[in-house]
């Protein structure tokens, strides 16, 4: 079924009486990043490597590294993550997150090494 201006019942075009795009009128005011308009209300979204709050509206870092993206060493930085590889090894240049070239392994026990490459992941 349609409405007066040929929409879906329930559907408002942006010109009819009464119609609010509250991200319009309050930009950058409603949500931590992306404001969506719906029918009478909007959302609020997040970018790549963040999640939306408890509150609905403003969006937190995600903590990629809880879920080991790297094979030796991984440090998050807001909305990403860097990779990292221990001494006498490098980070693949086909993946960006896998150490290899073990020239000096490390020991089960030993204090680690110094960091030597690293990789930041951008979304």
């Amino acid at each position: 079924m349609e409405g007066a201006q040929g929409l879906p019942s329930g559907q408002a075009h942006c010109s009819s009486p009464g119609y609010v795009n509250e991200c319009q009128r309050y930009p950058g005011r409603l949500c931590g990043h992306k404001c969506e308009n719906t029918l009478g209300s909007y959302l609020c979204s997040c970018s790549v490597g963040f999640r939306l709050s408890a509150d609905g509206r403003s969006c937190e870092d995600i903590n990629e590294c809880s879920s080991s993206p790297c094979s030796q060493e991984c440090a998050n930085v807001y909305g990403s993550y860097q990779c990292y590889c221990r001494r006498g090894y490098q980070l693949s240049d086909v993946d960006g997150v896998t150490c290899e070239g073990a020239d000096a392994p490390v020991a089960e026990g030993e204090a680690p090494p110094s960091l030597a490459a690293t990789q930041r992941h951008s979304f």
